[in-house]
């Protein structure tokens, strides 16, 4: 007969005591008395993987936890509870310091029809560590879909090295934005010389990796795939997405008709949109105008830097280096009283650099054109 359905007893047949609750024919306090509460097994195995610190959880592997990290619900899903019970909190002490093999102790907080105890258990755990799945595709660079990093059909503003390092920046970049079983799926990256190919465990995760990618630095996008092996009477296939990237990309500065412009949006199947950097006007251009300007610097060479006033002369800009002098171009500050600083925000080029009065102004006046 069920305990909770039966007839409520009138007195505990152990205590003799007439005040509930009863559980049968026991009073709750008696029962919880005749069986232990709680119960844990002596030993518990829990696997990890060396590389990326994912756990085994039955048939898969779960991430999101550092390496070997033990967590609440590790433990506490071991607990086995007699019918009836409920557990309120638990607590866990850790009584080694071997990291292969700990010992834990757990203290329960546990109800029954209003009626709480507390219950201790011990148990240990023994860490294994074994290669995922996934990072054993990668050792082995096995891929099933890569995207391809170019530059741009029309010509890039930059070439060789400098192109490979901006298109790999530019793709870190996107890369640690975007989710991480994305991430996860990232089997090998190899750099080549027309550019890099980023190799993918998963067609699903390159798939939204490179479109994602597309969107936002206005890239150019194929897909295609070739026939790869058999599986199971199936055709496999492995996919490549070629991504051209556009002469310049988002927060390039460049100059085009004695005016400098910095790049704030590519559309990947339109023009560009240019910001004038020195008197915040937008404007519009094709890719094919965008391959007529000049590079003057990314996003990287904005800086801080102290700009020389020498009578008689045109400022200039002593780069880190300071063995070369940099004329300044473009808007430019009033000179500043004598004894004053003049540290102005600048985008900094190879033989030039033009102030970028948004942010950083002259400290004494207000800024003028450059006579030529």
């Amino acid at each position: 007969m069920d305990p909770e359905t039966a007839e409520t007893p009138a007195f505990c047949v152990i205590c003799g005591t007439e005040e509930g609750p009863f559980q049968g024919p026991l009073c709750v306090r008696c029962w919880g008395k005749q069986a232990p509460l709680m119960e844990l097994p002596g030993r518990i195995s829990r696997v990890f993987c060396p590389m990326c610190g994912a756990r085994q959880v039955g048939r898969h592997w779960e991430t999101g936890n550092p390496p070997g990290a033990l967590t609440r619900g590790d433990l506490t899903g071991e607990l086995t509870l007699r019918p009836g019970v409920h557990l309120v909190d638990v607590r866990w002490t850790e009584e080694t310091e071997d990291p292969l093999l700990r010992r834990l102790t757990a203290t329960a907080t546990l109800e029954l029809k209003g009626t709480r105890w507390e219950a201790e258990g011990s148990t240990e755990v023994h860490v294994l560590y074994h290669v995922c799945p996934e990072c054993s595709r990668r050792q082995g660079h096995f891929y099933t879909a890569q995207l391809q990093l170019r530059g741009s059909e029309e010509g890039s503003l930059r070439s060789g090295a400098a192109l490979r390092s901006w298109v790999h920046v530019q793709w870190e970049s996107h890369l640690r934005g975007l989710s991480e079983s994305v991430r996860r799926a990232v089997s090998f990256e190899q750099e080549l010389k027309e550019g890099w190919d980023i190799f993918f465990s998963s067609t699903p995760e390159a798939r939204a990796a490179a479109r994602a990618f597309r969107e936002r630095f206005g890239a150019g996008y194929r897909e295609s795939a070739s026939l790869y092996s058999r599986k199971g009477g199936e055709d496999i296939y492995r996919v490549t997405f070629l991504l051209r990237l556009p002469p310049a990309g988002p927060g390039d500065y460049v100059e085009r008709g004695d005016r400098l412009y910095r790049i704030r949006h590519v559309d990947p199947r339109g023009p560009a949109e240019l910001i004038d950097a020195q008197y915040g006007v937008k404007e519009v251009c094709s890719r094919a105008e965008l391959t007529q300007a000049k590079l003057v610097c990314g996003p990287e060479g904005v800086a801080l830097r102290e700009v020389h006033f020498p009578e008689g002369g045109a400022p200039f800009v002593r780069p880190v280096d300071g063995r070369r002098e940099v004329s300044l171009r473009g808007r430019l500050p009033d000179r500043p009283a004598p004894g004053e600083e003049a540290e102005l925000r600048l985008a900094l080029g190879a033989r030039q650099a033009w102030w970028l009065p948004g942010k950083t102004s002259s400290r004494n006046g207000h800024p003028r054109e450059l006579e030529r």
